[in-house]
Parts: C-alpha cells; sequence; structure tokens
C-alpha cells in the first residue's frame, strides 16, 4: 500500500482528452491524485466540482489533479459535460485489477 507522502508507482491510463496519462511524466510536479467509484453520482460529482472551484489554487502551486474512475473515457466525457462545465481535471479510465492495485486503493 502506498501511504501519504510516499511515492506512488508509475503507471498509464487513458486520458478524458485523448492519449495517455503517465504519472512519471509529472515526475517533480506535485500530483493530487484522487479516486473516484461512479460519474455521474451526488457524491463524485461534488467531490469533481470542489476540485474544479479549485483548480486555479492547486494550479497556482504548480499542482496537477488527476481523477480515477473504473468508468469508460466515454462517461467520463458525458459526465464532465453534463455535470461538471469547464472540467480542467485529468480523468482518467481506469482497469482497477489490472493497473492500480498495487496502489490498494478501492477495495
Amino acid at each position: 500500500m502506498t501511504r501519504i507522502g510516499e511515492r506512488a508507482p508509475d503507471f498509464a491510463l487513458p486520458a478524458l482528452g485523448g492519449g495517455t496519462f503517465r504519472l512519471s511524466e509529472n515526475k517533480g510536479r506535485p500530483v493530487v491524485l484522487y479516486f473516484y467509484p461512479k460519474d455521474h453520482t451526488p457524491g463524485c460529482t461534488a467531490e469533481a466540482k470542489a476540485f474544479r472551484d479549485r483548480y486555479e489554487t492547486f494550479t497556482a502551486a504548480g499542482a496537477e489533479i488527476v481523477g480515477v474512475s473504473s468508468d469508460s473515457i466515454e462517461s467520463h466525457q458525458r459526465f464532465a459535460a453534463l455535470r461538471l462545465r469547464r472540467l480542467q481535471l485529468n480523468v482518467l479510465e481506469s482497469l482497477w485489477s489490472a493497473k492500480l492495485s498495487h496502489l490498494d486503493c478501492m477495495h
């Protein structure tokens, strides 16, 4: 299990805007990595909006905000368009068991 303050193992996942997000490409830059279980749910929408509304504060500190969910990229696109408006976060599609099981984040 990765603990607070420890370096997370590298991973690569499909990203909302196309392409792939690789943690290693952000080396030396703070990354706020948050996990949420499902697009379009009230709690997950509130969490994503809270990050969106404070986006400038995080980027002013040099941080990248990255949301990870097991939903598909297509679901993330609908979620961003319908619920979040002006989403500037990286939202990644995840196959929990194959890609992120070593982070011990969703059990």
